[in-house]
């Protein structure tokens, strides 16, 4: 399936359904342009989580700060993309599907079906995130020799229950090059921390289920991780409910509902029909796939006689030139005569075809 086929990247297609099916809204994903070859949309979540920033910047006036943020939260998305890209096409897959939300893309890079090409390439965009904000650390640490700022940042609570406030350091120490490295340091880790998260929105699940399928196989793995995340939405809601949260509670409650639902589709295909429903060759290649042929016993008994016929033929032959290489051409009869010239005719046009192909 190519991505302007998927629903949740049906984008204009979406905003003019909308008047008809207002719950239309959720599948909206704007275009963004391609770059290096990649297809790059905004998805709906991301452009509410930067409505919730502009009512946060006109709440307090901190437009400069907020217009950087949103600025370098994308760039930082597209280079977990990227990450994701350069770490499925080393294990031989590819990403060139990129749908934007505030915690990275919303569709995964399509691997082999391994658990190491899956494993790495969705481990790629955390990478690229964490040597983001270990440059960015780096550098603040040598501008302002005081690193307990950064301590302050490390709080992903940000992001999970207060939607479109990202951890904005604003103290007065900090200004210039250093707030920036500082801001930069928080937003690649809240994406970081963000992804650790057990659902398939999230890298957490498939790393999860990459690290688990050695052990219990791939049926299990994902549903190991289904439970899990679940079991992981409950508490989160709670603490979401704690800090009326709304949206988040809101969040919490899909996050729970896509695990159950992956869990009841994983539960009625069945261990027996795992690579059928889940078909990472086809994934690979949007072209269809050719069926194999089926082989028939006609064929193995029609494949036998040919081989016993040539077998009896070399055998003959091979009479037919020691009569030759003892008593000469001449002691050979008409019919003997004969089979030789056919041998050599097979082995002439053998020999024509074989150069051909060369």
């Amino acid at each position: 399936m190519g991505w302007r086929d998927r629903d949740y990247n049906r984008g204009r297609e979406a905003m003019t359904e909308f008047f008809g099916n207002p719950g239309s809204i959720f599948n909206l994903a704007v275009p963004f342009g391609t770059w290096f070859g990649s297809q790059v949309r905004l998805h709906f979540w991301l452009l509410l989580f930067y409505a919730f920033m502009l009512i946060a910047a006109f709440r307090t006036g901190a437009w400069v700060n907020t217009g950087i943020a949103a600025a370098l939260l994308l760039v930082f998305l597209l280079i977990h993309e990227f990450g994701h890209r350069l770490c499925a096409e080393w294990t031989g897959g590819r990403h060139f599907e990129f749908v934007l939300w505030p915690a990275g893309g919303l569709i995964p890079p399509h691997t082999m079906p391994q658990p190491w090409p899956l494993f790495v390439a969705n481990v790629g965009g955390m990478l690229a995130n964490l040597l983001c904000l270990s440059i960015s650390g780096a550098l603040f640490i040598l501008l302002t020799h005081q690193p307990h700022y950064l301590m302050a940042l490390i709080n992903p609570f940000y992001a999970l229950f207060s939607l479109g406030a990202f951890p904005i350091p604003t103290h007065a120490a900090l200004m210039g090059w250093p707030r920036a490295m500082a801001l930069v340091y928080a937003i690649n880790m809240t994406i970081l921390m963000v992804n650790f998260l057990p659902f398939y929105i999230f890298d957490g699940a498939h790393l999860l289920q990459a690290i688990l399928w050695p052990w219990t196989g791939l049926y299990q793995s994902i549903n190991v991780t289904c439970i899990i995340g679940m079991v992981v939405a409950v508490p989160l809601f709670l603490l979401s409910f704690y800090n009326f949260a709304f949206l988040a509670m809101v969040f919490w409650v899909l996050m729970f509902a896509g695990s159950f639902m992956r869990r009841q589709q994983l539960r009625a295909a069945g261990p027996e029909d795992m690579q059928d429903a889940i078909s990472y060759s086809a994934s690979l290649r949007d072209v269809p796939q050719k069926r194999r042929r089926k082989i028939s016993r006609r064929w193995f008994k029609k494949s036998r006689r040919r081989a016993s016929q040539e077998q009896r033929d070399q055998a003959l032959i091979d009479m037919i030139l020691d009569k030759v290489h003892a008593h000469g051409l001449h002691s050979l009869s008409w019919r003997e005569k004969r089979v030789l010239r056919r041998a050599t005719a097979r082995q002439r046009d053998r020999d024509r075809d074989f150069a051909e192909k060369l």
